[in-house]
């Protein structure tokens, strides 16, 4: 887990098992980095929600000390119970939506997607501000039908600012080749400009 300065989106690690709660550890990191922090922090993975009572603790800190704006980045695979006292301090969720096909995303994560979709939903519901992005890994989440599926899903959920359309990268690469594991996308290039402006010409130009 990372806490991101929103002026410059710099990381710095947290403090992950600290029992002296977010009260403590929050205060101590939160001064130090309130030079770079402008108007708020964005916390970020691995997938945040599973330190979810931290979580809560540390952004009710942030309000209530530095009148901060507080962001969460996250993949959404996460039960809307187990978050419920995170989201009632989060003022905007950064949602990573991959793929809408269910046996496309477990063929892409190993996971299905039901509980994405349902955290996406729990969050239109509950009237919490969200950012839906979705990476472009070109013959796997850019096809038309999924694009459209996708676009349809975001057009019914309530509280979207914003929709980003993200190129796929490599930069990830040499971690699955030092850990001596296999690369799932292996053989897959970088998409061209072309092919990111066909998939936001669907999702944002409609």
């Amino acid at each position: 887990m990372r806490i991101l300065p929103q002026s410059r989106f710099l990381g710095r690690s947290s403090r992950d098992g600290d029992d002296r709660g977010a009260g403590a550890v929050g205060d101590r990191a939160l001064r130090r980095l309130l030079p770079q922090l402008g108007r708020g922090i964005t916390v970020t993975g691995g997938e945040p929600t599973l330190q979810a009572p931290f979580l809560a603790e540390l952004f009710r800190e942030c309000k209530a000390r530095f009148g901060l704006h507080t962001a969460l980045d996250s993949s959404g695979f996460c039960e809307p119970s187990h978050a419920e006292d995170l989201l009632a301090v989060t003022d905007l969720v950064l949602l990573d939506l991959k793929m809408m096909d269910r046996t496309a995303h477990i063929a892409l994560t190993s996971q299905p997607n039901d509980r994405i979709l349902a955290f996406a939903n729990h969050l239109s519901a509950r009237g919490v501000r969200m950012w839906i992005r979705r990476v472009i890994v070109p013959g796997v989440t850019d096809g038309e039908a999924e694009l459209r599926e996708l676009r349809g899903f975001i057009d019914g959920l309530a509280g979207v600012d914003k929709v980003e359309v993200l190129p796929y990268h490599r930069m990830g690469v040499y971690k699955w080749q030092q850990l001596g594991l296999a690369y799932p996308l292996d053989g897959i290039v970088e998409p061209s400009e072309g092919e990111v402006q066909r998939a936001r010409r669907i999702l944002i130009d409609g």
